[in-house]
């Protein structure tokens, strides 16, 4: 049996002479670099901007102040950058706005996001403890109580009330 010798190549990229390794003899022949890293350079190089299929006319600008956007947000139908995005979604833009028609427990979850935990009572003076279930759930004693009945979207309309406050108030 012959062997077959292979001459030695020198690397498209970085013209360094490589031999033919474990490849056969038909992959040598049309490989054109030396290593992964090379051909990713090349690739690098060849298939930029235009010459990527992938290439849908280059960067865009945001919509709202004209910067430059790093990449191209195609999977949105509107071109924003992340400041002018999260401006644009807070508020009466956002999908899932609700308007002052909001419910009970959006309410609460809407104050405890721009009060922190009241320390006391607002009424008795009692502090806040937390306080353990026997279901393993556990729950800040000091609650939040909503003056006019209304649940309005106002810091202004709420008090801080123990359990027991909580109960007279309301029932009153």
């Amino acid at each position: 049996m012959r062997k077959i010798i292979t001459p030695p190549k020198p690397c498209t990229i970085c013209k360094v002479i490589y031999y033919r390794g474990r490849n056969s003899i038909d992959q040598f022949a049309k490989s054109q670099f030396c290593s992964s890293k090379c051909r990713g350079i090349w690739m690098s190089q060849t298939f930029t901007g235009s010459k990527n299929k992938n290439y849908r006319g280059g960067k865009t600008n945001c919509s709202d102040c004209g910067k430059e956007l790093a990449q191209r947000y195609s999977y949105r139908n509107t071109f924003r950058c992340k400041p002018c995005w999260y401006k644009f979604i807070h508020g009466d833009n956002h999908p899932g706005w609700k308007g002052e028609n909001i419910g009970y427990a959006g309410i609460h979850s809407w104050i405890k996001k721009r009060i922190p935990k009241p320390d006391k009572c607002d009424h008795c003076g009692k502090l806040g403890k937390y306080v353990f279930y026997k279901t393993g759930q556990k729950a800040w004693t000091i609650q939040y109580a909503n003056k006019s009945g209304d649940y309005l979207r106002d810091i202004s309309d709420w008090i801080f009330l123990c359990s027991r406050c909580h109960g007279a108030y309301d029932s009153a």
